[in-house]
């Protein structure tokens, strides 16, 4: 099944056209994403780490470059996270202790209330992630942001809140790592 998603993104990146490499991934420079007929652009790339482990590459895509990151938070436009798995096996408790962290950790506790329970369905969609794993996070307006794992659509969670509250978590006051804040707002 990986073999298969990987010759698919090789025959994607070999239709979108220029890619650059971050950690050894092809991140296309412009992307599609179903639901949006435009194109998106890649804003930045790169490697999140803990202690000294790449965990997965990260790329965000808009429909136009934008360097402010509560300007990209709060704008009502369709946007694609892409997260490529470096790192052999992350547990599925440490995939929902980091959205746990990610969240909490940008989010008011007043607001966090209100996203809880979607929180926690978005959790539920992601099981121990493995190295070559890609996850795509599209948020398109007026639906929500669908979670697709290695090419499989996971569900929909709905509301540009929530949006918001998951983009904090590498865009935020206290983002997963400075640098790939830098990195993705194309610093």
């Amino acid at each position: 099944m990986r073999y298969l998603f990987s010759l698919i993104l090789a025959s994607v990146l070999s239709v979108t056209g220029n890619a650059r490499s971050v950690a050894d991934i092809e991140i296309p420079e412009r992307t599609s994403m179903p639901g949006y007929e435009g194109e998106l652009v890649l804003n930045g790339a790169g490697v999140r780490t803990k202690m000294f482990f790449k965990i997965y590459v990260a790329a965000l895509y808009l429909p136009s470059p934008v360097k402010n990151a509560e300007k990209i938070v709060s704008s009502e436009v369709p946007k694609r996270v892409s997260m490529s798995f470096l790192y052999s096996e992350v547990s599925k408790k440490k995939m929902d202790d980091a959205w746990q962290d990610g969240f909490s950790g940008n989010v008011p506790p007043e607001q966090m209330n209100a996203l809880t329970q979607r929180l926690n369905r978005f959790k539920d969609m992601f099981g121990t992630m493995k190295e070559g794993d890609v996850v795509w996070l599209d948020y398109l307006p007026e639906t929500g942001t669908r979670v697709t794992i290695n090419g499989v659509d996971k569900g929909v969670i709905d509301g540009q809140d929530f949006s918001a509250a998951l983009l904090n978590v590498w865009l935020g006051q206290k983002p997963v790592t400075d640098s790939l804040k830098g990195d993705l707002l194309g610093k």
